[in-house]
């Protein structure tokens, strides 16, 4: 969402002053998946982590999950009362919001804010933290249930060692009381662009319902045959009335039927859920002091993160590091505000400091390899190396980070390690399987590998995504991998691809030639498959496929000239093109390839440029 620049609320202070005077009574607390920093003492973090814990639980045990993942990283940052939390709230129109909390969602982390002193805090919170929650443990659901879910998960009540749930939210049985609801038939069809989900009346009265129809499903143990019903339309893509009946067992009227019985009955109510017993048992938390400074550089790293305050939280972070030239935390924080900027150089130099302060933070590698990849050029052998290097340590310091993952995928996919690149982008994929920026990388990873099977599956989802980028990449991946693999086929079969250019059992209009004796395809080179790739940027000045389908490739790279050889051309990984021409002259190029001598390689990637 666009929000208009930050406004100054504390114009008579320095930006250091103004956080030091908020810094030095921040505590932090640990639980068993939550760090929680709050400046209102350590039995307050400790509730508010122990809050954290349970909903976890709770969510994993309505999508009947024991292990709950969380793709991107969570901060949690919990002020005593809302004068301390004032100047870091979203902005509009010149002025702070007045909220009791919000959910911050960013690429690298997310962020949750609390003003613990309020006593609705949590509601606006948990709806957004389901939606995080849903993202990295369940399948795309259509936009009712993931509204509706978020409903029903937002209104959770905590009690001793138990949870109350399906609470109605603030106004919703007045809505539902005093409108004549959307047929269900519609209500499963909303779209985000759709009249009623941006006209204000119907909105209200859409994510009353949507409550309603997940309070059923899940109240009468539907949550199975809505599984189903999903899986129906969101990979299938059958139509919703035909889904309905197929994972119901009823038409959607009659489900609708259903839906409005349940919810006059007294079965209509919410529920009491047992909390596992490690969960109740806040002895088990620890809690820390944080430094003064680290707590300053805490709280504008969160400036940072945010378009409204990001030049005053850059502002703070300078001040900082006058003062304090070696806060690791600092440091890593100014390099994320430079590289949100795109300035690459002085990013750069903040993270190679912060990195050699404090090795075991996962940000620093991961914004590294970020930094590498967002540069435009092609990595060198030694940048991908070290890029790979970086995103390794920040899956082991972090091992559900999905993005840390991706990256890492492409990075080997980029070295022509598909093996590796599959079984990363696959990780990226189950830890965050709504993203499908990750199911694209992985579907292309899959087409380099020739898992034609595996490819087709992904990428005939994405062709219906509702995101117009992704649909059309997709359509393009399918007719490239259709090429491909008939000159797979042609391959095997040792025919030429003219051969299938016409019906073969077209008759024959005149007497056949004498036979001609077949001229057997040269034998494949053997070439290294092992060892290290290294990387050529240069001019491909020409192509040489006498002995097809092998082919030798001219490359003019820095003064010198290459020989890169490939064994077989029609099934070599190129990007860039369709597929691959002998006639290619004067193109330039990036590949990798393996040595094998002097200025000769055996190529294992190429991309036209």
């Amino acid at each position: 969402m666009h929000r208009p620049r930050f406004y100054f609320l504390l114009l008579a202070c320095s930006a250091l002053l103004c956080l030091g005077a908020r810094a030095d009574n921040w505590t932090q607390v640990r639980s068993g998946h939550f760090v929680v920093n709050t400046d209102a003492g350590g039995d307050r973090g400790r509730q508010v982590a122990l809050r954290f814990e349970q909903m976890r639980a709770v969510f994993g045990e309505l999508i009947l999950r024991s292990e709950v993942s969380l793709p991107v990283p969570l901060t949690i940052i919990a002020f005593r009362n809302s004068q301390e939390m004032q100047a870091h709230v979203p902005v509009y129109q010149g002025k702070a919001v007045d909220l009791n909390g919000f959910f911050l969602a960013r690429p690298d982390r997310d962020f949750v804010v609390l003003d613990l002193s309020a006593g609705n805090s949590w509601q606006t919170v948990l709806h957004e933290y389901a939606h995080v929650l849903l993202d990295g443990n369940y399948p795309p659901t259509p936009l009712w249930f993931d509204e509706g879910f978020a409903d029903y998960y937002s209104t959770i009540n905590v009690l001793r060692d138990s949870v109350e749930i399906g609470k109605p939210p603030a106004g919703y049985l007045d809505v539902l009381r005093r409108a004549q609801w959307i047929p269900l038939a519609e209500l499963l069809q909303v779209q985000p662009d759709s009249k009623t989900y941006n006209l204000r009346d119907r909105r209200s009265l859409f994510y009353a319902e949507s409550w309603v129809v997940v309070h059923y499903l899940f109240d009468m143990q539907k949550l199975p045959a809505a599984g189903q019903y999903f899986g129906l339309v969101e990979s299938q893509r059958v139509p919703v009335e035909e889904a309905v009946r197929q994972a119901f067992g009823v038409s959607p009227q009659q489900l609708e039927q259903q839906v409005k019985k349940y919810y006059q009955s007294p079965q209509a109510v919410y529920r009491t859920l047992k909390l596992p017993v490690d969960v109740t048992r806040m002895n088990t938390y620890t809690d820390d002091r944080i430094p003064p400074v680290d707590a300053e550089a805490m709280l504008a790293d969160l400036d940072v993160h945010m378009q409204d305050h990001q030049q005053h939280g850059m502002q703070a972070l300078e001040s900082l590091l006058q003062q304090h030239p070696d806060n690791a935390l600092a440091l890593r924080s100014l390099g994320y505000a430079y590289l949100q900027k795109d300035d690459l150089d002085n990013a750069g130099e903040y993270f190679e400091r912060a990195a050699k302060l404090n090795y075991a933070d996962p940000w620093v590698h991961y914004y590294s390899a970020v930094l590498r990849h967002r540069s435009g050029e092609k990595l060198t052998p030694e940048e991908l190396e070290a890029s790979k290097s970086d995103l390794k340590d920040a899956i082991r310091l972090n091992p559900q980070f999905a993005d840390a993952y991706n990256l890492l995928g492409l990075a080997y996919m980029q070295s022509g390690d598909l093996q590796l690149a599959v079984r990363n982008l696959t990780a990226a994929v189950q830890l965050s399987p709504r993203d499908e920026s990750y199911r694209a990388n992985l579907a292309q990873a899959y087409i380099f590998a020739r898992q034609w099977d595996n490819a087709t599956a992904l990428l005939q989802n994405l062709a219906a995504s509702k995101d117009p980028k992704i649909a059309e990449q997709a359509n393009q991946q399918l007719q490239q991998m259709d090429q491909a693999q008939a000159r797979e086929r042609v391959q095997i079969l040792g025919r030429s691809a003219d051969d299938y250019t016409a019906p073969q059992w077209r008759p024959k209009t005149k007497p056949a030639a004498a036979a001609v004796p077949e001229v057997k395809r040269a034998a494949k080179p053997l070439l290294p498959r092992e060892g290290p790739i290294h990387y050529i940027k240069g001019t491909l000045v020409a192509v040489d496929c006498a002995a097809a389908p092998a082919a030798t490739l001219t490359v003019r790279s820095g003064g010198k000239t290459w020989k890169i050889l490939t064994a077989d051309y029609e099934t070599m990984a190129l990007i860039g093109a369709d597929r691959f021409s002998c006639e290619w002259h004067d193109r330039k190029v990036a590949i990798n390839y393996r040595a094998m001598g002097r200025d000769q390689g055996a190529l294992v990637s190429m991309e036209l440029q």
